[in-house]
């Protein structure tokens, strides 16, 4: 208790809280992390998300998971600063856990996609599939897997949408000012 109030003490007292961090890298990294592992079952449904599936109850409950995961991420790709720490002269390797999780990430945020074009809402899928282009440009060589996600999912929800002259004029513009 004691440790408590004197924690609380401090906060109030602090001038204020630190920058944030200059590396996207580092906002991706705890996005990676904040984005939890799915269940087996759930992990099969995404995948067939990702096939054109409507996503169900359990995958909406998985992406509400997943929203911090988003927030960090969307901060990130606003930071030009992108340097992923990796020993290039050690091998340039891609740690396993990094590929991993960069590919946990964009699932999910293409089942928020899915989910959005299933509700109509055909811009914020859209956004959701550019924010994975974004994350595929900071990966470098690695983004790869990150953007195949983002193009089928473009795709997909491009696919669904009512022919919508503004929305793709938008779409367009948006892209142009995509890496």
């Amino acid at each position: 208790v004691c440790g408590l109030l004197l924690w609380t003490a401090w906060v109030r007292a602090a001038p204020g809280l630190p920058p944030d961090p200059n590396n996207a890298a580092l906002l991706y990294y705890q996005a990676m992390l904040a984005c939890p592992e799915p269940d087996a079952a759930t992990a099969k449904l995404l995948h067939k998300v990702l096939g054109g599936a409507e996503p169900n109850e359990s995958v909406k409950r998985y992406v509400s998971q997943c929203r911090y995961a988003f927030r960090l991420a969307e901060a990130a790709v606003k930071i030009p600063q992108c340097d992923w720490g990796i020993a290039y002269s050690l091998g340039s390797q891609l740690p396993v856990g990094l590929w991993t999780g960069q590919r946990r990430l964009a699932i999910a945020l293409s089942a928020e996609a899915h989910i959005h074009a299933s509700a109509g809402d055909y811009r914020t899928a859209l956004t959701r599939c550019l924010l994975m282009q974004h994350i595929a440009s900071h990966g470098g060589q690695y983004g790869l897997s990150v953007e195949g996600v983002a193009y089928r999912t473009t795709e997909h929800v491009l696919g669904k949408m009512p022919p919508d002259a503004q929305t793709l004029a938008w779409l367009k513009s948006e892209l142009a000012s995509t890496p």
